[in-house]
């Protein structure tokens, strides 16, 4: 029989790789929205979701819970930042008040 350290440091390896498994999926997942987001521009978390699905479905509660975290991190950084551009504009009413 195997001592308990090698054991754990076993799990412990195998639940790294599902961690991993996350970054990855969530990763690919960024790519192919920059990739393919003008012909995909009113679903841009269908990828996203697949990646979670994924990452849950085989590695569990904690890595779904990563990659969910990860990827909306990701989708809100680098896919929703360029749609909250705020122009200040001087409103047609004439009463001087702005509008964002």
């Amino acid at each position: 029989m195997e001592p308990p350290t090698t054991l754990r440091l076993r799990s412990v390896a195998g639940s790294a790789r599902w961690y991993a498994h996350s970054v990855v999926l969530s990763t690919a997942a960024l790519s192919l929205m920059v990739l393919l987001r003008p012909l995909m521009e009113h679903s841009i978390y269908f990828f996203f979701l697949a990646a979670v699905s994924v990452s849950a479905l085989y590695g569990g509660l904690r890595p779904g819970l990563a990659a969910t975290v990860l990827s909306t991190t990701v989708c809100d950084f680098f896919l929703e930042w360029r749609d909250r551009t705020a122009s200040i504009t001087r409103a047609r009413t004439g009463t001087g008040s702005y509008r964002c």
